[in-house]
């Protein structure tokens, strides 16, 4: 080949390659997607509060506590506030204690994004007679209760949302239905299981009175499984062992029912922006549960 067909082929390859001058043609596609590497092998936990995007006032999130027997870890944003109340609960006869009905209520306001003030009671109380003793009604002492949000939910690690519960039950209540202060505190987590499967569980600590000698604690144990049917509509089962998130179901008269194992199913339905209804069937699978458990309850945002 003669010189200046090698010349011609030279300047034939340098026409080819991408001048290092020029931007567009040495810098990425600007469609490409960066991928920066992590140092983490595993993921962080996010001990730290974020801004909160929707602060509508909705009842969907992050959705009524008081449905089933495990509270969520999410709080409500600053500002919002929610009543929560069931008008009717009935809870069977068990071997320390009558059956009863009450009327429950629980107050949520949310001081920051992620640090909630609540006020709950068992509210308004019926024992039913049993044997020589009478009918009883009276209120029952209020509870001092706050959440905090802790962490995210990381779905690809199956690591759930986490939140911190704390509360005191006072002796703000009719003398027969009250048992001295009793402090008592959760652990909170929720995991998404696909799009419309959920699991929400608790593990508690919770203080109580024997006789008026010394108080004791008790471990208490709550989960429950719910899947999504429309936008407005949930099923769920759901369970406890000794109480759920809150002193609910137990009386403070007899001191606690040790071991109580009570499962039941509900639905939880919110046919408008800011009101939700639920309702639950259920009973105990051991002797010291009560025998039923029903009730009906609604919940207001604000």
């Amino acid at each position: 080949m003669s010189f200046a067909g090698l010349l011609c082929v030279a300047l034939q390859l340098v026409a080819a390659q991408p001048l290092r001058g020029d931007p567009e043609l040495s810098q990425p596609e600007a469609n490409a997607e960066t991928v920066l590497e992590d140092p983490y092998l595993f993921p962080r936990l996010r001990f730290r509060q974020y801004e909160v995007e929707d602060r509508r006032r909705t009842i969907r999130e992050p959705g009524p506590d008081t449905s089933d027997f495990p509270n969520s870890p999410y709080t409500l944003p600053a500002g919002r506030f929610y009543v929560e109340m069931t008008p009717f609960t009935w809870t069977g006869q068990t071997a320390s204690n009558p059956s009863a009905y009450n009327f429950q209520g629980l107050y949520r306001y949310g001081v920051t994004d992620y640090w909630e003030f609540r006020l709950y009671t068992q509210g308004l109380q019926v024992n039913m007679a049993t044997g020589d003793t009478p009918q009883y009604v009276g209120f029952n002492p209020v509870t001092f209760d706050m959440k905090v949000h802790l962490q995210e939910e990381i779905k690809e690690w199956f690591i759930p949302a986490l939140g911190l519960e704390a509360f005191i039950q006072t002796n703000f209540g009719s003398k027969e239905l009250s048992n001295g202060i009793q402090p008592g505190l959760s652990l909170l987590a929720y995991h998404t299981i696909g799009e419309k499967w959920a699991l929400n569980w608790n593990v508690g600590l919770v203080g109580g009175w024997a006789g008026n000698e010394y108080i004791t604690y008790t471990t208490t144990y709550q989960a429950s499984l719910s899947r999504e049917i429309t936008d407005n509509l949930s099923l769920y089962v759901h369970g406890y062992i000794n109480d759920a998130a809150l002193p609910q179901y137990v009386t403070p008269i007899s001191g606690g029912n040790p071991n109580a194992m009570v499962v039941g199913g509900g639905f939880l339905w919110t046919p408008l922006e800011r009101i939700a209804f639920w309702g639950e069937a259920g009973g105990g699978v051991n002797h010291p549960a009560p025998d039923t458990l029903f009730y009906l309850g609604t919940a207001f945002a604000f």
